[in-house]
C-alpha cells in the first residue's frame, strides 16, 4: 500500500495500537498537507492514474480520488477550507486486499457563536463530506453536527472531521481541541448524552 502513495506526499504517519487487546496489532495512518506540496502531489499521482486499477473499481476510492482533485482546486471551497487531510486503515476491519481508509479532514477552526456562522461552515456538511462519502449528508446529521458544534465550551474547537469509511456507519466523527477534561461531561451531557455505569467520569 505504501508503494502507492509515493512522491514526497506525506511528512507526518504514526500507528496506532490498542491498548485493551493482547493481539499485536496496529493501524496505520499518515497524513496530508496542503502545505509543502502534499496536496499536489496527491492531485498528480490520481490524474497520472498511478493508483492500481483494483482501487479505482472501488466506490470508496473513487469518491477519496474526487474530492482530492476537488481539495487541489484553487477556486474550491474545500480548498480554502481544508488544511490536511488523514488516511488512516483499521486493520481490523480491512480484511480485503485493497484497504479502505477512514478520512479525517483537518479543517480550519470551527465554531458557531452566531447565526452567521453556521451558514460559513455549511461548506462541510454540503460540499467536503459529501465528496468523501459520494452522497449528501442526511439532514439529522448535518443538524447534530451544527448543535455539536454550537454547544462547545468557551474557546473549544472543532479541529477534524472525519468519514470512517471501513466501517458500516454513516456519522461523522469529530475532533475536538481546546476542551478541558471538567468541562466533557457537562458538554456531551447537554448534548443528550448518559451512561448507566459512570464509566467515562472515572476515565476523565
Amino acid at each position: 500500500l505504501a508503494s502507492c502513495f509515493s512522491g514526497s506526499i506525506t511528512s507526518f504517519f504514526g500507528f496506532e495500537s490498542r491498548l485493551t487487546s493482547t493481539k499485536a496489532q496496529a493501524d496505520y495512518l499518515f497524513a496530508i498537507s496542503s502545505l509543502r506540496e502534499e496536496r499536489d502531489a496527491l492531485a498528480n499521482l490520481i490524474r497520472k492514474k498511478a493508483f492500481p486499477e483494483k482501487f479505482m473499481n472501488i466506490p470508496e476510492w473513487q469518491n477519496i480520488c474526487r474530492f482530492v482533485l476537488e481539495w487541489a482546486d484553487p477556486d474550491s471551497l474545500v480548498y480554502q477550507n481544508v488544511l490536511g487531510m488523514w488516511f488512516e486503515f483499521d486493520m481490523v476491519e480491512n480484511s480485503s486486499e485493497t484497504p479502505i481508509p477512514c478520512i479525517f479532514l483537518h479543517t480550519i477552526p470551527l465554531r458557531i457563536t452566531a447565526e452567521e456562522d453556521t451558514k460559513k461552515i455549511s461548506w462541510l456538511t454540503k460540499n467536503a463530506l459529501p465528496l468523501v462519502a459520494g452522497k449528501e449528508l442526511p439532514e439529522k446529521i448535518e443538524q447534530n453536527l451544527f448543535q455539536t458544534i454550537q454547544q462547545l465550551p468557551k474557546d473549544a474547537l472543532v479541529m477534524d472531521a472525519g468519514m470512517m469509511l471501513s466501517r458500516p456507519t454513516s456519522g461523522v466523527r469529530l475532533i475536538i481541541a481546546k476542551i478541558q477534561p471538567d468541562q466533557i461531561i457537562p458538554y456531551l451531557t447537554k448534548l443528550g448524552w448518559s451512561e448507566e455505569n459512570e464509566q467515562l467520569p472515572v476515565l476523565l
